[in-house]
Formats: structure tokens, sequence, C-alpha cells
């Protein structure tokens, strides 16, 4: 696996604090906590939309943020969605997609009518073909203990920490040879002076 950057860390590390099994919340809710969205809509095509356009021209998910200087919200949303479909693709995460009628109402996030520092962009799907965006917002996450293994061990695979082990092993190795040299130039220095 890659090297994961301190924000995708971070969000790993919020993925396994909210993460309970007996009570489990979807990955929406879970991007509302941690990158301050208010909510997440998914755009209703007009008619004209839905006729004469294809889903991918038109499909998109508008999200309601809150809006910080120096912020650039889109790259961290992507960020986020990509790092969920590595950890999918790895089989660190897994998803629980609802059923259709269970989302219905295309809102995730809060009802209250606070808008102040409140902005809206809309996101379209980054996978069109492989990932339906919508689906992946509403599903549940299950994490697998592979992922908690992965977190205790300072996120490294076992191939980081094998190849972190080798090359301790071999700088430890290049030090005593280093000693080991400069104690045998002294011995023969020695021996040759005091012979």
């Amino acid at each position: 696996m890659r090297s994961l950057t301190q924000n995708e860390k971070k969000l790993v590390k919020v993925i396994l604090q909210k993460y309970d099994p007996s009570e489990p919340i979807n990955v929406g809710e879970l991007l509302c906590s941690v990158y301050d969205i208010k909510e997440i809509r998914v755009y209703e095509p007009t008619e004209y939309e839905n006729n004469n356009m294809s889903r991918e021209e038109y499909h998109h998910i508008n999200f309601k943020y809150y809006e910080k200087s120096e912020r650039n919200f889109e790259s961290e949303i992507y960020e986020a969605i990509l790092l969920l479909h590595l950890l999918n693709i790895k089989d660190y995460l897994f998803f629980q997609k609802k059923v259709l009628t269970e989302y219905c109402d295309f809102k995730i996030g809060n009802n209250d009518n606070d808008n102040k520092n409140f902005k809206t962009t809309r996101l379209y799907d980054i996978f069109p073909n492989k990932l339906d965006l919508w689906a992946l917002l509403n599903s549940r996450y299950i994490v697998a203990n592979s992922l908690n293994d992965y977190y205790k061990k300072e996120f490294k695979t076992v191939e980081q920490r094998r190849f972190d082990k080798t090359i301790l092993l071999m700088k430890v190795t290049i030090v005593a040879s280093i000693i080991v040299s400069f104690f045998s130039l002294g011995v023969s220095i020695y021996i040759q002076l005091f012979k």
C-alpha cells in the first residue's frame, strides 16, 4: 500500500474511533463530522437533462460546507473518497450499501437553517463506471481487523516493516564493520610502531 498523507492518516484515525459495530454510521455522516460539512444532497436532474444527456454529464453531489480561509474543499473530499476506495480495494474497509428506498430523501446532514459561513459546491463522480458516489456516501462502513493493525503499526504494511528491519540491520552491520576496521587498523599501527 502507498504511503498516506497526514490528512489521510487523520481520516483513518477518525474512521477507527467512530466505528461501532452496534451503531454503524454511514460514510456521508463520517465525512460531515470530519470535514465540517453541513449537508450533502444528490443533484436532481431537470427533465431536459434526464431526457437529453447521459447520467455522467449531469450527475453530481452538492456539498454545503463551512468555508475557511486557505481551504481547498474539493481536494480534501476527493482525497478522502479516493482513500476510502483504496481501503476498500485493499480489504481494510468494507461497505454495506443501503437499498435505494433507505435513502430516498436524498440528503445527509443536519436540518438547521444557519447559513452563515457556509458555501455550496458540486462534486462529480470520480469513478463514474466503478463507484457510485451517492451510494458510497450512504453506505455503512465495516472496519477489518487489518486496518486496526495497520494503524497500530504506524501505517506500515508487513512488507514495509520487514524492509525497515532489514535497513536497520544493514546500518548496524555497517557501523560494526567500521568499528572493526578501525580497531584492526589501530592494532596494526600499534604493532608497526612498537615492534
